[in-house]
């Protein structure tokens, strides 16, 4: 998890989050323009990596 990202996925973390965040929020408002946002947690997802199971968990994400 260098530079914000996650190194499998490389997706922001969230320890970005708040800085991205900050940002879009801002130019939604300069702008006036509508924001959405979706956080997706992953329920279990440790879990099936510390089983063996580290295939199957990550590859949906790294393709």
């Amino acid at each position: 998890m260098q530079n914000g990202k996650d190194a499998l996925t490389s997706l922001l973390n969230r320890r970005y989050l708040p800085v991205v965040l900050k940002h879009e929020v801002t130019l939604a408002i300069e702008y006036d323009l509508p924001l959405t946002v979706a956080i997706i947690d992953i329920d279990f997802f440790k879990r099936s990596m510390t089983n063996g199971a580290i295939w199957s968990a990550t590859a949906p994400l790294s393709t």
